[in-house]
């Protein structure tokens, strides 16, 4: 029996399913990893292991090689082998493959909050697990009504990505990002267009997310290195500290500047200012502590 892979749509005899971390971060002391259900077939599946071990160098760091490389590793080695996965075939997710107007629920892997709420969930589809329609109306009227994909929560809300051209966000100039709310109706979203512009790049929440995860990686390389300098002689451990401060203030200053730029409309060159601040800063704190306030500990 063939099935169709839910990322391409090809039909194929092998579906895979593997459950997987798609996100670890390590910091030294702990980690924090999120994890799911990934159903592809051989060919999208080895893709998305391959996508999975790139993003995951920085955050997971000495994790990378101890733990997911022997994972992913793994998984791709199973992707070779025929025939569907234990559980795709004729087990809990085969008949939401088999018929597409299934609920998207019926497919276990997700886990996304908008799949858990209760006026949303008879709405999914399947073959497109976090796509919805959403309505815009004044009064009452509807003026459109567009599919959106589901992004993440916001608030009482969703952030959503307009999946059709809009006339009304053509006509307020806002971007394809807006905020749904749920409603006991059908469509189950209500949407109003955001006016305020799009963030201009290297203010936007990507750009927050990447500086964020910098942070917490070269934090714990640095920790980690101080750390390992220190045992080895105490002068060795005040010079990795040297290092490891500014370097730090430099990506705590960087990414928390975003989005107070992006609040006061600044350029995005300013993160980057801040983050110079903040690095000679810390740098200063740790010369003044090593030099002034340690020796007399």
């Amino acid at each position: 029996m063939t099935l169709p892979c839910p990322h391409c749509g090809q039909a194929t005899d092998s579906l895979k399913g593997y459950r997987l971390p798609t996100f670890l971060l390590f910091i030294g002391i702990g980690a924090s990893f999120k994890h799911g259900l990934v159903v592809r077939c051989p060919p999208c599946m080895r893709k998305e292991l391959g996508r999975l071990a790139l993003i995951n160098v920085l955050p997971a760091n000495l994790l990378w090689v101890v733990l997911l490389v022997p994972w992913y590793g793994i998984a791709a080695l199973r992707s070779l082998t025929k025939g569907h996965s234990s559980g795709l075939e004729g087990g809990a997710l085969a008949p939401s493959y088999r018929q597409p107007d299934r609920p998207a629920h019926a497919i276990s892997p997700m886990g996304k909050p908008w799949h858990d709420d209760a006026r949303l969930r008879p709405f999914f589809r399947s073959d497109a697990p976090d796509e919805l329609y959403a309505l815009f109306d004044v009064a009452g009227f509807e003026v459109e009504r567009l599919r959106v994909l589901l992004l993440r929560r916001d608030g009482n809300g969703y952030r959503a990505r307009l999946l059709e051209d809009s006339k009304v966000r053509d006509a307020l100039n806002t971007g394809d990002e807006i905020t749904v709310l749920v409603a006991d109706a059908d469509p189950p979203l209500r949407w109003q267009p955001d006016t305020t512009p799009p963030a201009p790049r290297g203010l936007d929440a990507k750009a927050e997310a990447v500086w964020k995860i910098l942070f917490f990686t070269v934090t714990a390389v640095m920790v980690l290195g101080v750390a390992m300098a220190g045992y080895s002689s105490e002068s060795a451990g005040v010079e990795m500290s040297y290092l490891a401060a500014p370097l730090i203030g430099f990506f705590l200053g960087a990414w928390r500047a975003v989005p107070w730029a992006r609040e006061k409309k600044k350029h995005p060159a300013i993160t980057i200012a801040m983050g110079a601040s903040l690095a000679v800063l810390f740098f200063v704190l740790a010369v003044t502590f090593f030099e002034g306030i340690f020796p007399a500990l």
